[in-house]
This record gives structure tokens, C-alpha cells and sequence, in this order.
């Protein structure tokens, strides 16, 4: 009987996660931002799995990199609909702040590469580090003037809410822009980052609502100076699914998934039956 249960349960979630995926791509209002996503489903080609300079030693080159570019024409001949080609982690110099790249990997700059994307209908992409400069490995960022009043103590992550950094970030994103680059995966959120300057005045809690806040406030008005842009988040960003999950999860214990399902069916909007 326990069994029984257990399966009626699963196949219920699952049919309640359905019209939760419906609706969580469309814009989501937490916190006083918005969440949105694009109109239509849409192809995101990401180069990452073509190398790897933190568990392997294979780098990112420019050859690397156009070469997969290639194979991302010859899909898209074949017919697969292909709207962002990703330049994934590493495409930087260590020492240029994101404005410059790599300069032994890419010796001439991305030129060639957001020609190419432009001349063929994909939009280009670049990843940043939302706020850590340093792995196990040691640095991948050093840390430029602009950043410096932004280092928290223990120098492998920047605060979002005092110093210069995201400032400095902001005006890098819109550099990059400029210059044709439409979509920016963001990565490596640590939102416990404080100053020495500001440790002492604000609990953990709000240290972290404070950079979350002010990150996403530079993200809104970003958006809105550049409303075609697309932003992804990664490791870091899962804090938002995570509430909206156990709300599903004490509900389905409280009323059942027929409840939640009917409700669903009804109003088309998970948060107002949550």
C-alpha cells in the first residue's frame, strides 16, 4: 500500500511540475524584480565542454574556439536552429578586468569570432564570474584598481554592495554590449562577500540580501537599458527555484497534489495556489 502511494505521489508531481515549468518560463516577480526569460524556446550553444582549464588542462583558444564554430555552421546548414554561441570561462586576460582578452590565447581579440556570429545570424555570449577571482588552483582574476576597495578579506571574492566593483561590472557589461554581445552567463555567485568596512555592520543575513539586492538591481537596470539582452545564472543562483520548491513540497503535504493541481488548472498561476 506504502508503495502504491509512493508512485501515486511521484506521478502526481510530475503532472503538477508541468504547468509549474509553463510557468516559471514566463516573468516571475520575487522580491520587487523581475524574472523573465525569452518569448520562444531558444538554442544556446556553450563551448565549456570543448575544454577545461579547471579539472583538465585543455585551454581555450581562439583556434579552439572558431573551429567549434565551424561545427555550430555545419548544424545549422543541416538545420538546427542555433541562436547563441557562449564564449564559456577563460576567454579573459587575468589582468584586464574582462575588458581584455586572453593575451596569449587570443592574440588579436574576439574580432574575428563577433564578426563570424554576426555574419551568420548567432547571437554571441560571454561568461563572467559574478564575484569570485580565485579557485584552488590560485587566481584567475587579479584584482585591477577599481576593484580593490570591493576585496572582502579573504581575497577570492568581491562585495556587490560597497567598493567599485560592480560599478566597474556594469560598465563592462555594457562594453561587451557595444560590441555586439547579446547574452551573459553569469557564474560563481557568493553572496556572503562583505568589505572590511562593512563586516561589522551587518549580521550574515543581511549581508547576503544586501549583495543579492544590489546584483540584481544592476542586472534590472542593464535590462532595461538593453531590453533584448539575455542573462543566465549558474552555480549560485539557485536560491529563488529552492524556495519556490519547498512552498510545492509543504503544500503537496498540507492539501494533496489534487488540491494543488485543480488550482493550477484554474487560476494558471502556481504562486497563487502556493
Amino acid at each position: 500500500m506504502q508503495r502504491r502511494q509512493f508512485v501515486k505521489n511521484v506521478l502526481g508531481l510530475g503532472i503538477v511540475m508541468h504547468p509549474l515549468a509553463r510557468r516559471w518560463s514566463r516573468p516571475l516577480l520575487t522580491g520587487g524584480f523581475k524574472y523573465d526569460g525569452p518569448a520562444k524556446p531558444v538554442f544556446i550553444y556553450n563551448n565549456w565542454s570543448a575544454y577545461d582549464e579547471l579539472s583538465d588542462n585543455v585551454p581555450q583558444t581562439e583556434e579552439l574556439a572558431m573551429r567549434e564554430f565551424n561545427e555550430v555552421l555545419r548544424l545549422k546548414r543541416n538545420g538546427v536552429e542555433v541562436n547563441y554561441y557562449v564564449m564559456d570561462a577563460f576567454w579573459f586576460d587575468k589582468n584586464g578586468g574582462y575588458r581584455e582578452w586572453h593575451k596569449q590565447h587570443w592574440p588579436n581579440g574576439p574580432g574575428v569570432w563577433l564578426d563570424s556570429c554576426r555574419q551568420h545570424n548567432i547571437k554571441p555570449g560571454m561568461w563572467f564570474s559574478t564575484n569570485l577571482i580565485a579557485t584552488q588552483s590560485g587566481r584567475f582574476l587579479e584584482v585591477i584598481p577599481e576593484w580593490r576597495d570591493s576585496l572582502d578579506p579573504d581575497h577570492n571574492i568581491m562585495c556587490l554592495f560597497d567598493g567599485g566593483y560592480l560599478k566597474h561590472l556594469s560598465d563592462t557589461l555594457q562594453l561587451w554590449y557595444d560590441k555586439g554581445v547579446r547574452l551573459f552567463k553569469f557564474d560563481f555567485a557568493y553572496f556572503e562577500a562583505v568589505t572590511p568596512a562593512m563586516k561589522d555592520k551587518y549580521s550574515k543575513d543581511e549581508i547576503i540580501e544586501k549583495n543579492q539586492a544590489a546584483f540584481m538591481a544592476m542586472l534590472q537596470r542593464f535590462r532595461e537599458k538593453n531590453p533584448d539582452v539575455l542573462i543566465t545564472g549558474y552555480n549560485g543562483f539557485g536560491v529563488i527555484w529552492k524556495i519556490h520548491l519547498l512552498l510545492l513540497i509543504r503544500k503537496l503535504i498540507r492539501d494533496g497534489w489534487k488540491h494543488l493541481t485543480r488550482c493550477i488548472a484554474a487560476t494558471r498561476d502556481f504562486q497563487t495556489c502556493l
